[in-house]
């Protein structure tokens, strides 16, 4: 397979990871993310690496809320994503760590996170991401 058709597999592999999140299926998503990340490196393909990160996050969480790992996680996948110019990455990555802050009753510190990130966004606020980070932030004024 050539290296351009291998690095749509990256993209390709970040929607069925979340696909497989949804269905349950944790265990296989880590596993997946592995192969994902080699891909992306293998292909020199980097634009999706804050969401691999963002979602080896959720799949953490959804082991054990307590993992060490979460934090860590989100805040590589909202490094890259800063790095990148991605402001959707960003917000996607933002708003996992805000939300996992807010379960863990630390409210201040997830308002002061993604409210930055949300206010950079002045159209497209209709869509999934920036609805779901408009809630939460409702959630915790």
């Amino acid at each position: 397979m050539h290296t351009k058709q291998r690095a749509y597999l990256t993209f390709l592999g970040t929607l069925v990871v979340g696909a497989k999140l949804e269905m349950g299926r944790t265990e296989e998503v880590l596993n997946l993310l592995d192969e994902i990340e080699q891909l992306s490196i293998e292909t020199h393909q980097q634009m999706f690496i804050p969401d691999l990160h963002r979602l080896r996050a959720e799949a953490l969480r959804r082991l054990d809320r307590r993992h060490e790992g979460i934090e860590q996680q989100y805040r590589l996948a909202l490094r890259i994503a800063r790095q990148q110019g991605a402001p959707a990455l960003e917000l996607r990555a933002a708003t996992g760590l805000a939300s996992w802050f807010a379960e863990a009753a630390r409210c201040k510190e997830a308002h002061d996170l993604l409210r930055p990130v949300y206010d950079k966004f002045t159209e497209g606020l209709g869509t999934r991401d920036l609805k779901t980070a408009r809630m939460l932030l409702d959630q915790l004024a």
